[in-house]
Order: structure tokens, then C-alpha cells, then sequence
């Protein structure tokens, strides 16, 4: 009982460091507009809706505070 358990919990762990690693890479291809540091946010209302579970006026700003 006890080798299941830790087996379920080893492969539940190796599961989700393979998707936080492919959550990094498509936040970084939707954000590669915003990359560069220089770029400033517009103050435009258009929601977006964070894979942190916060809402974000914008694109840009999402990936401003994400990246």
C-alpha cells in the first residue's frame, strides 16, 4: 500500500513539472512581442485573463508582470 502511494505520488509530481515546464514556453511565445523591456503598455481595456488566475487589463500587462 505504502510503495502505491508513493509511486501515484512520484508520478503525479514528474506529470506536473513536464506541463510547468510547456506553461513557460507558450507564455513566452505569447508574450515574445513584449520581450523587449523597452516596450511600454497602453492603458487600453481588453481583458486578459492571466494563467495565474488574475485578470489583466491587457495583454501587454499580463506579460509585463509575468515575464
Amino acid at each position: 500500500m505504502k510503495a502505491t502511494g508513493t509511486s501515484v505520488l512520484l508520478s503525479l509530481l514528474l506529470l506536473l513539472s513536464f506541463f510547468s515546464g510547456v506553461a513557460a514556453q507558450d507564455i513566452e511565445e505569447i508574450c515574445k512581442e513584449f520581450l523587449n523591456r523597452s516596450v511600454f503598455c497602453t492603458r487600453e481595456s481588453n481583458p486578459h485573463c492571466g494563467t495565474d488566475g488574475v485578470t489583466y487589463g491587457n495583454k501587454c500587462a499580463f506579460c509585463k508582470a509575468v515575464l
